[in-house]
């Protein structure tokens, strides 16, 4: 017997189209919400690349010190410290002193993440500076520089003085004071390669061609003065202040330096230091007795030191052959 339907309970023409509208939508926002999720996991494992492999990044290496990830800098024993190449500063030059800028900037983000991973990701020599450089300025450092506390010594090499040496002297607080007491204008700090560890960690070119080298004993040993025994003793420190920048002598503080220490070489009557020309070989004979004759200041820049040279022996030349016209005409 066939079953009655009752026509008033057929399903409507609007039903099927609905329950479509309403599936439709749900999966285009499953799909926005797949898409958000994909996008935040790719996030999240690009910030971590950029966060583990880029510490020398000021926010990269406040979050390694937070979680723990990254070590304070260590104090290395000699006959354990990392392998290097020992530069003179004539050897610096010649190896920086022709980078470009792009080139410059590659060389310091591997030096600085070297120096904050303690060389143990790296198979890069590690550049170590040895020579015999001068004192101009000691200046103690505070928690807003990039090393929070000690002793940064701006230096300059006498056989090379395009090359300046801000050497850090990492200590505790209460031993800054002695430590720049120790630093005296003028004094001669020879860094040799037997039991000196002193890393070039960052390279910074000035506005006169001039280079910087920032550099940090590795031994974090102790220094004192030959004649009297006075000295005091460095430590590793605890945390760095990147966002300070490099170098760090700022420019005010390195010309003040400058100053004084071109002051103290006039009153001990000291001769001017030759800045070597910027292409690298010494400048002819005749223009070094010209620079000599000039009194050419060692924070001259190269160029400046080759103008004034040109100028003083182009006067002489002058003055000569006047003389030998009139010794002629006589």
């Amino acid at each position: 017997m066939t079953p009655l339907t009752r026509f008033d309970e057929a399903p409507r023409r609007g039903d099927a189209p609905d329950r479509d509208r309403l599936s439709g939508s749900g999966m285009f926002w499953w799909t926005v919400f797949l898409l958000l999720l994909t996008g935040l996991a790719m996030g999240t494992w690009i910030g971590t690349f950029s966060v583990f492999g880029h510490p020398e990044r000021p926010l990269s290496y406040k979050i390694l010190r937070k979680i723990k990830k990254l070590d304070p800098p260590q104090r290395f024993k000699v006959n354990a410290a990392p392998t290097g190449d020992f530069l003179s500063a004539e050897k610096a030059w010649v190896r920086w002193g022709a980078l470009s800028d792009f080139e410059l900037r590659s060389l310091n983000v591997q030096l600085t993440r070297d120096y904050l991973r303690n060389f143990t990701q790296t198979t890069a020599a590690v550049p170590y500076f040895m020579g015999r450089v001068s004192m101009m300025d000691a200046v103690p450092l505070t928690k807003d520089d990039l090393f929070p506390s000690g002793v940064v010594a701006l230096a300059v090499s006498p056989d090379w003085p395009q090359l300046l040496i801000e050497h850090v002297f990492p200590a505790d607080a209460n031993v800054a004071p002695l430590a720049q007491r120790t630093l005296r204008t003028g004094m001669e700090l020879e860094l040799k390669r037997t039991y000196d560890l002193t890393a070039v960690i960052r390279v910074t070119r000035l506005e006169d061609r001039r280079l910087v080298l920032t550099v940090v004993p590795l031994t974090y040993g102790g220094f004192a003065v030959r004649s009297n025994g006075v000295g005091f003793q460095l430590s590793p420190p605890e945390e760095l202040h990147l966002a300070a920048d490099w170098p760090v002598v700022k420019d005010e503080r390195r010309a003040e330096a400058e100053r004084k220490y071109l002051a103290w070489r006039r009153s001990a009557n000291l001769p001017a230091l030759l800045v070597r020309t910027k292409d690298g070989p010494p400048m002819p004979p005749a223009l070094v007795e010209a620079a000599r004759a000039a009194a050419v200041d060692v924070v001259a820049s190269s160029d400046e030191v080759a103008r004034r040279a040109r100028a003083n022996t182009a006067s002489v030349s002058a003055a000569a052959n006047a003389a030998a016209g009139k010794g002629g005409g006589g």
